[in-house]
């Protein structure tokens, strides 16, 4: 089975995404949140599977790696 990463917020929802990567799902959330502040807002979504689980920590590294990229 293929893992699957979304980015997801309680208020904003899903992306809608099935990203492959990590690194893919954090640069749809930073586009969010980009979009969100150009309008004033914010953006409440975080990396997660797809499947609504929590992610490990070697993820959470995977995360801020892509942060930096």
């Amino acid at each position: 089975m293929t893992t699957a990463y979304h980015a997801s917020g309680s208020v904003t929802g899903p992306c809608g995404h099935a990203h492959r990567t990590i690194a893919a799902a954090e640069k749809c959330r930073r586009a969010h949140a980009a979009g969100c502040r150009s309008q004033g807002g914010y953006s409440d979504r975080e990396v997660e599977h797809a499947d609504g689980s929590r992610i490990d920590g070697w993820e959470y590294d995977a995360i801020e790696d892509a942060k930096i990229s």
